[in-house]
């Protein structure tokens, strides 16, 4: 494939020469792979294992310029993470609405039970009520609140995103020379593996970082209503052993059914939303 760095239109090269091929399996390493441990200790391998060169030496600019290749392609994956991560933010924190909301229903619930019921209300029809209205309402309407504007993740608008891209990779065509020593592909070769090691490895750990916290705050969003149905479980198999009338047994054993019925909804519920 010809040379040309000055083409705008300019493709990725084909990797010809060891020292470029060497760093992009390692880049694929990188991009790959979940153990970043290791892959940070291969690479820090390689850059205190350079082979001695005559560092006088003249070589191709077309090694250089398929480095430069690698360091763009960087530079477009630090910018997938970066947009991850800021869908990721905007998720964390509606999910964090909807955990904060169902502790407050759930406290809510049995504030309600303990108020009314000294007062005269009839406990089975107030649990009930809060069981089978209140709860399960006031929870999903405010996850329907979640899919509100303010918790929308806006991404930044594409053409401005690759208009960025573009400069920062014009800035590493611009720093092309006609002629580079053994010693100046050595260096680019170690900002490249750098580039690894420093930027790249904390944007994608952070990335993953924020996509398992908002997996386990997608599911604490249910324990309050597990507590809550379990309470109710609790309390009318209780009844259902307690009482003699037949009628009102199988009142308390519907609620038994009711409460197992609700927690496995919610639990379905919370495993199937999209957030």
């Amino acid at each position: 494939m010809s040379f040309d760095p000055s083409s705008p239109n300019q493709k990725p090269v084909t990797k010809r020469y060891r020292s470029s091929i060497q760093t992009y399996q390692l880049m694929r390493l990188v991009m790959d792979s979940f153990d970043s441990p290791e892959i940070k200790k291969h690479a820090e391998k390689i850059l205190e294992n350079f082979p001695k060169i005559n560092e006088t030496k003249q070589v191709n600019p077309e090694e250089i310029w398929e480095l430069k290749e690698i360091e763009k392609e960087i530079l477009e994956t630090k910018r997938f993470y970066r947009q991850g991560m800021e869908e990721s933010t905007a998720k964390v924190f509606a999910t964090k609405f909807l955990l904060l909301t169902n502790w407050i229903v759930f406290f809510c619930s049995i504030i309600f039970i303990i108020i009314l019921v000294p007062l005269g209300a009839d406990i089975k029809l107030t649990i009930a009520f809060t069981t089978y209205n209140f709860l399960p309402l006031v929870s999903i309407f405010a996850w329907l609140i979640t899919w509100a504007k303010w918790f929308e993740y806006i991404p930044l608008d594409d053409d401005e995103a690759r208009m960025k891209l573009r400069k920062e990779y014009e800035k590493l065509k611009s720093e092309l020379k006609p002629s580079y020593t053994r010693e100046e592909l050595i260096q680019e070769r170690k900002n490249v593996i750098d580039l690894f090691l420093n930027d790249f490895f904390a944007m994608k750990k952070k990335y993953h970082d924020l996509k398992d916290r908002r997996l386990m705050l997608k599911y604490k969003t249910a324990i309050p209503i597990f507590i809550y149905m379990l309470c109710v479980f609790i309390y009318n198999l209780v009844m259902v052993n307690i009482v003699e009338d037949r009628t009102e047994k199988g009142e308390y054993f519907m609620g038994v059914f009711m409460s197992v019925v609700l927690s496995l909804l919610f639990l379905l519920f919370t495993l199937c939303t999209t957030f």
